[in-house]
């Protein structure tokens, strides 16, 4: 039974051959002109980088992100953070808050 089985599918592979090939690419312009009457075709313009990915621009340098804001006048505000080795050897992690008038 295996046998006629596995025959079977040989001799239709076979009968197969080759799949059809269909042309999926758009018509040029002097294929447009020259269609006939009872045939429909639809024109594109002929550009193969149409779909393609448009390269990015170079990368801008990254300005340190400064959370600064002027409080009342010329009195500014800002906030850092900021860290300091002790005589211990430990580190010391801390949030300064900055208040600047200028003279």
């Amino acid at each position: 039974m295996l046998l006629a089985i596995a025959s079977q599918a040989a001799v239709t592979a076979e009968k197969r051959g080759a799949p059809e090939r269909i042309g999926l690419l758009a018509p040029s312009a002097k294929d447009c002109a020259a269609a006939a009457a009872d045939e429909v075709v639809v024109c594109a313009p002929d550009d193969p980088m149409r779909f393609r990915i448009k390269s990015l621009p170079p990368p801008r340098p990254k300005a340190p992100v400064r959370a600064e804001t002027t409080l009342v006048g010329q009195v500014k505000g800002s906030v850092t953070a900021d860290q300091q080795t002790m005589p211990d050897g430990m580190i010391s992690r801390r949030a300064m808050v900055n208040l600047t008038l200028p003279f």
